[in-house]
């Protein structure tokens, strides 16, 4: 296999990756095992030592708990940006309307852009198979497969950085406002999920993807030192006959 045949592999492998991943990212719209963030807090009551409050937060939508509580056990779904979602969060005299609103925002834009980064990664799968079966010098196939890859690695980049910035923080700060209300004992957990974790792997193949097809050179073809004697006979042919007519 030919050096840009195996750039173009790697190419098609790395696109193709990067399009399961951010698919299953979008999966955790929802607040399920693929969420983007998760979040639990221990609790101190009595009788329940392993009562916990969880939460999964998708990007449209959250789901928290209360396990292993007893007759206080409970699980609700909400999106965010309604007053179901405000009044779900309300725990004593902490609320979490900050969290409704910048989660909803945020959540609409990666929604959008992550949908798109995965139509054009079908579309570059497109170019980099065309690159692949034609040989020939092309320079748009080249231009599209590579800003086709680009431009995924740059949309995932955005939509992490987005969730990070935007809602992750609030969720942040909205834990550690509440892991000290009773029965919580000021003990919680609250880190990135699977969705986010597969962005970022999505866009690091992407990137990779974007590297091995800008560098796949359309090859020249091996010039046989049979076919170079073949040339220069040829040419003295023809020279010789140049003389004859002169």
């Amino acid at each position: 296999m030919s050096v840009q045949s195996a750039n173009h592999c790697c190419s098609f492998f790395s696109a193709i990756i990067a399009l399961v991943l951010a698919a299953v990212a979008l999966a955790g719209s929802e607040g399920n095992q693929v969420a983007w963030t998760y979040s639990k807090i221990k609790t101190e009551l009595a009788g329940y030592d392993n009562c916990v409050y969880d939460y999964a937060w998708g990007l449209y939508e959250f789901k928290a708990k209360a396990i292993n509580c007893g007759d206080l056990d409970y699980e609700i779904t909400e999106q965010y940006g309604t007053d179901a979602c405000k009044k779900a969060l309300i725990v004593g005299e902490k609320n979490g309307d900050n969290v409704c609103t910048k989660c909803r925002d945020s959540g609409l834009a990666i929604q959008s852009l992550q949908s798109i980064a995965c139509i054009v990664a079908i579309a570059t799968l497109f170019f980099i198979i065309l690159r692949f079966c034609d040989k020939s010098p092309d320079g748009c196939k080249r231009v599209f497969a590579t800003f086709g890859m680009l431009s995924m690695a740059t949309m995932f980049i955005i939509n992490f950085s987005t969730w990070a910035g935007e809602c992750h923080e609030e969720i942040s700060k909205y834990i550690d406002d509440i892991d000290h209300v009773s029965p919580r004992n000021g003990t919680d957990t609250n880190h990135i999920w699977v969705g986010m974790y597969c962005t970022i792997v999505a866009a690091f193949f992407a990137l990779t993807g974007t590297f091995t097809e800008c560098t796949a050179e359309t090859e020249e073809p091996e010039v046989k030192p049979r076919d170079l004697e073949l040339e220069r006979r040829k040419a003295e042919e023809a020279k010789q006959e140049n003389q004859v007519v002169i």
